[in-house]
């Protein structure tokens, strides 16, 4: 008689172990749910922490464009202070100015500097034009000689630091 509770008690057991074998099955099936769950969140994170880190990159760059340009607009106002002559109730015209530029090159006019054409032959007399302007009338602003040779204030810019390095080196 001793046989039978212990058959009932390997039984019991063996239930116990084959319920313990099939309900992991379910927990299994529901952790890879939620496993998979938060890798799809995780990729989603990921996603959006590169772009943030993109914009941020694209904002670094525009904030430091932006104090390059400020810092070069300073120097160029130092220099416009340090090369300007002395304040006349006269100033000199501006067709004047550009006209002993100009006498310079014979084979330039001044419709072809003003105009829109970017040739070689014109790039020089263009820039010379714009620094002995910058230089002899510092009462006109960068937008204002742009305005005069139908160009951005920042080309007006570029051509003025160019040909001031140029005369600094020589």
């Amino acid at each position: 008689m001793q046989a039978q509770p212990e058959l009932m008690r390997q039984q019991r057991e063996w239930r116990e172990a084959r319920a313990r074998l099939t309900r992991p099955a379910k927990v299994v099936v529901q952790e890879k749910s939620v496993i998979d769950t938060l890798k799809a969140e995780l990729a989603d994170a990921a996603a959006r922490i590169r772009e943030r880190d993109r914009k941020i990159a694209i904002l670094e760059l525009d904030v430091a464009d932006r104090d390059a340009r400020i810092l070069s607009q300073a120097e160029m106002i130092s220099h416009l202070q340090d090369d300007a002559p002395e304040i006349t109730e006269e100033k000199r015209p501006v067709s004047a100015i550009i006209g002993e530029v100009l006498d310079l090159f014979p084979d330039v006019t001044w419709s072809e500097v003003a105009g829109v054409r970017r040739e070689k032959r014109l790039i020089r007399p263009r820039q010379l034009c714009m620094y002995e302007l910058s230089r002899q009338r510092p009462d006109l602003s960068l937008p204002r000689l742009g305005r005069i040779f139908n160009r951005d204030h920042t080309t007006v810019l570029y051509s003025v630091q160019k040909i001031r390095a140029e005369k600094e080196q020589a």
